[in-house]
């Protein structure tokens, strides 16, 4: 009898394992969902359904340019996916959403720190498990930088403070806290810090404070983290204003809402040269600023949801991305972030990432498929052709497709 049931239970676990080997995969051997017989196009860069709760918020690349780690701009989930295919290696979900202002990958691609709130954690790459949370901010963490080899990490708060942290223990070494920066009060009492941004290096940082009513409506100050001292300070008439640090530090571009983008010395604060926007189709740019590796290069976003760069051995003008903008009902570039041999470029459009490549501004891995949702699908009379059609919000469909329905 007991014979009978260990034979019986042995069994069972057979076909159990049958079962899971024999789970329908789609062509690119992604699972595929539960009665599913094949998926049309695919998943593989893409945060999650097409709706706005799945936008990407932040990309970037891992060291060695391997990986890519994205958040969604509601703060619910961070991926890790392979850079090469796209596949999805780990999500990671937070039962309280927030926000997340920053994330950036230690120097040796071992761990990937994420802000969340006042908060920030630490993950291991290899396995997806938390190593530890920075806690101390009393206001959310909006940028962080490594530094020391990848043993210090230099945060910067929404309530003007920087700290740094021992990334080994957690614990924090120091903390500083420059004076306001405002030159007038708003209607709180205080100045509103727009913007922190530390130097890769984190040897400076920039605050941008809201000053509130007048003719100087944003003032960016400049601070030597060494000394505590201000370095330099300038004042803008738009609060729509972007910064970006090149990666050793020495520059900074900076872009003013209807103004062009600028090129600055960071120790001094020093007009460099300056990138005309008028005969620009993208006149107006957007948030998205980003440095090549080598430090030539600067990748921007425009209004009209296009790429452009601005090679800073030629500064006189932009030179367009062709990289083709995905149908989808949210195609604005908010995000880029280049790779660190600095041939491609990582493009965020709505919940879709695109990788380009910076000489040809091709896609460099296209799929087939809708990158929107599909409004529209129709068999042909002999069932052997699938027709989708994505609308994007418009009446007539603005990207049609057909499938065989033989080879899917």
């Amino acid at each position: 009898m007991l014979k009978r049931q260990i034979v019986a239970l042995a069994a069972l676990i057979l076909a159990a394992r049958g079962a899971v080997a024999q789970t329908p995969l789609d062509s690119l051997g992604d699972p595929l969902p539960s009665r599913a017989v094949a998926r049309l196009g695919t998943l593989r860069f893409k945060q999650g359904p097409c709706d706005l709760a799945n936008d990407v918020g932040l990309a970037v690349f891992s060291p060695d340019g391997k990986k890519i780690a994205s958040t969604e701009r509601g703060g619910k989930f961070r991926v890790l996916r392979d850079a090469a295919t796209g596949k999805e290696l780990y999500r990671w979900t937070f039962p309280a959403p927030t926000s997340p202002r920053h994330l950036a990958f230690s120097p040796d691609g071992t761990a990937l720190a994420v802000s969340k709130g006042r908060d920030i954690l630490l993950w291991d790459v290899a396995t997806g498990k938390e190593l530890r949370t920075l806690r101390g901010h009393t206001d959310r963490v909006v940028h962080f930088v490594y530094t020391d080899g990848g043993k210090i990490l230099v945060s910067a708060g929404s309530e003007g403070t920087v700290r740094w942290w021992d990334v080994a223990n957690g614990k924090l070494q120091r903390s500083w806290r420059p004076a306001a920066g405002g030159s007038k009060d708003t209607a709180e009492g205080r100045p509103y810090l727009h913007r922190a941004l530390l130097a890769p290096n984190g040897k400076a940082l920039l605050l941008a404070w809201i000053d509130g009513e007048g003719p100087a409506l944003l003032s960016a100050i400049l601070y030597d983290l060494a000394s505590g001292k201000e370095s330099w300070r300038t004042s803008f008439k738009t609060s729509s204003v972007e910064f970006a640090f090149a990666p050793d530090g020495r520059r900074l571009v900076v872009h003013a809402l209807f103004e062009d983008l600028q090129l600055r010395d960071t120790a001094t604060g020093r007009h460099l040269a300056s990138a005309p926007l008028a005969d620009w189709p993208g006149e107006r740019l957007r948030e998205a600023l980003g440095f090549s590796p080598d430090g030539g290069t600067v990748a921007v976003a425009s209004e009209g949801d296009d790429a452009a760069l601005w090679h800073l051995d030629d500064t006189t003008k932009l030179h367009a991305i062709a990289c083709p903008r995905p149908q989808t009902r949210r195609p604005w570039l908010h995000c880029l972030a280049f790779a660190p041999d600095g041939k491609t470029l990582l493009l965020c459009r709505g919940n879709t990432l695109q990788l380009a490549d910076v000489a040809t501004g091709r896609e460099r891995l296209g799929w087939d498929g809708h990158r929107g949702p599909v409004d529209h699908l129709a068999f042909s009379p002999d069932g052997k052709q699938l027709l989708t059609a994505a609308t994007n919000g418009s009446h007539d469909p603005e990207e049609v497709l057909t499938w065989d329905t033989a080879t899917w």
